[in-house]
């Protein structure tokens, strides 16, 4: 995936560029994995890259946790990161 953001950076915008590889293997019906290599490349200052790694179980067809972890690849980017997640999805808006 290749996105392209605009952010606002004392008054004046930055751009940055964030191609993204994404793989993802299901281990059985409700469990999978991922690995994913993402990059923010900024117009000012430096190229932040992570290489992140995970899985998530799903518990209904609307409901999953997960569990993931991930270390940086440049200078700029956090050395590691630990975290776990619960995901609910809604496919009607509240009050409609």
């Amino acid at each position: 995936m290749q996105s392209l953001f605009f952010d606002t950076d004392g008054c004046k915008r930055n751009a940055v560029w964030e191609p993204t590889f994404y793989i993802e293997r299901e281990i059985t019906k409700p469990w999978q994995a991922f690995a994913e290599y993402a990059g923010d490349f900024a117009q000012r200052g430096g190229p932040k890259e992570i290489a992140h790694f995970g899985t998530a179980y799903r518990l209904t067809a609307r409901q999953q946790v997960n569990f993931h972890f991930g270390f940086g690849v440049s200078l700029s980017a956090p050395s590691h990161f630990l975290a776990m997640g619960y995901s609910i999805r809604t496919d009607r808006l509240p009050g409609r």
